[in-house]
């Protein structure tokens, strides 16, 4: 299941990961920037970046690797070698 945090409040990542979770699903959660890190549920099972802006649309290829570090130590990290 895909989960965005710029549309979503905290509690309802929780409750959508737990939904999904009952229902034998995995999430996703996607981020864009620094403000939703302290939106990220624990129990997501793989935290994703998203480059482009979802307001203008507009791509910063820079975005992961700006949010890389600040991601959990646990999360499941996917780098694009080229």
């Amino acid at each position: 299941m895909l989960l965005i945090a710029a549309v979503l409040e905290k509690a309802e990542i929780s409750r959508f990961t737990s939904i999904a979770h009952e229902l034998g699903m995995e999430v996703l959660l996607e981020l864009h920037d620094e403000s939703e890190i302290d939106k990220i549920d624990n129990q997501a099972d793989i935290i994703g970046i998203n480059n482009r802006n979802l307001k203008d649309f507009k791509v910063d290829l820079d975005r992961s690797l700006k949010l890389l570090d600040k991601l959990p130590d646990n999360a499941v990290k996917i780098q694009k070698a080229d």
